[in-house]
């Protein structure tokens, strides 16, 4: 039994509340990269809502936590509305390693992503062979052992390439 309002609504305007270390991510694209390969880190801040901060200008750097892969990571963009983005370059394979950043200096506490770096393509310049005895009477027999690496130095654990090994010059 009400009348309906005639003057003019009201406007609220929200506007997302201080950065939260707790609801800001840091996140990868691809959580597994062969060596040489690249994926994009993005920095996210957000307020304790899980809104986005909606402005740049902080100062973020990003980092490799636990774990043994490696590779390097490039500077930090801004992209003015609270999100960051860096490059991270696959080199040394290994195990899982977490992804950190701090925001103006302060470590962002959400979960870390992690990125797993994996041998790249075989790198006949990288790959090595060896010989168990160099000089040998007639008739003995030796070791040959070849080491197939990618272009930066990782070992190629898997097998199944056929390899021919010839006699080169000498006596």
């Amino acid at each position: 039994g009400g009348a309906a309002l005639t003057s003019a609504a009201p406007t609220i305007t929200v506007t997302p509340g201080p950065r939260s270390l707790a609801q800001s991510s840091v996140a990868i694209r691809v959580p597994s990269l062969a060596s040489g390969d690249t994926a994009t880190i993005t920095v996210t801040a957000r307020d304790a809502f899980g809104n986005l901060v909606g402005v740049g200008g902080a100062t973020v750097e990003v980092g490799l936590g636990s774990g043994t892969s490696a590779g390097d990571i490039g500077p930090v963009g801004d992209a003015g509305d609270g999100t960051y983005r860096a490059l991270f370059t696959a080199t040394l394979a290994g195990t899982a390693r977490t992804i950190v950043a701090t925001i103006d200096g302060d470590t962002i506490t959400s979960p870390a992503p992690t990125v797993t770096v994996t041998p790249g393509a075989l790198s006949l310049a990288q790959t090595t062979v060896t010989v168990g005895t160099a000089t040998l009477a007639s008739g003995a027999a030796t070791t040959l052992t070849l080491t197939a690496r990618d272009a930066a130095g990782n070992a190629i654990g898997a097998g199944g390439a056929t390899v021919l090994f010839t006699k080169g010059a000498g006596t």
